[in-house]
């Protein structure tokens, strides 16, 4: 029986979330203890030698074992928080690299037309030098803008980005169009 109330004293101060709770438990404990010993031998002594060691063992296991699982409950807590805080870190590092991403890509497509117009105009032999000057600034600008917008696209996960068929010739067509632009718009 005392093995009992051993394991019982220790459970319901598991239980408990405050420390002091726990002396509360080793007093049922050490009660519960005097009722079975005192129901076992009803002309025996109440304050024996036997009674009297075991009643504060009652207490001590009452009190180690609460201190114990509010220790583990804290660490658990503490991991819990970090954990969040680290699923809280990764959720805004996806979600800029998804908006960099987006970002990247409606920049690219006018970049690439300001490169294209810029070379072009390089290579319009009639063009003069401060024309020269001024395609020469432009592509270098644009150049500088392609580098940072690809450092952007480092951001963004494009492993898990959605693979789907794209028309070819109407990449083609765009880009001719666009040249085609870019070509009237120097003459």
């Amino acid at each position: 029986d005392i093995y009992l109330i051993y394991f019982l004293t220790m459970f319901m101060s598991g239980l408990q979330i405050k420390i002091w709770q726990s002396f509360l438990i080793g007093t049922v404990a050490s009660l519960i203890y005097i009722f079975l010993s005192t129901a076992a031998r009803p002309g025996g002594d109440l304050l024996n030698e036997h009674a009297l060691l075991r009643l504060p063992f009652f207490y001590l296991i009452s009190f180690f074992s609460a201190y114990i699982t509010q220790q583990v409950r804290q660490r658990e807590e503490f991991i819990e928080a970090q954990h969040k805080a680290e699923l809280a870190k990764a959720g805004y590092r996806a979600l800029a690299g998804q908006i960099a991403g987006k970002i990247a890509f409606a920049m690219n497509n006018p970049l690439a037309m300001i490169i294209g117009f810029a070379q072009s105009l390089l290579r319009q032999p009639n063009a003069d030098s401060h024309q020269r000057l001024a395609a020469g600034h432009m592509l270098a600008g644009a150049k500088r803008c392609g580098e940072m917008i690809e450092s952007l696209l480092l951001l963004s996960d494009q492993s898990w980005a959605p693979l789907a068929a794209t028309d070819l010739n109407a990449v083609f067509r765009d880009t001719l169009s666009a040249m085609r632009e870019a070509l009237i718009f120097s003459t």
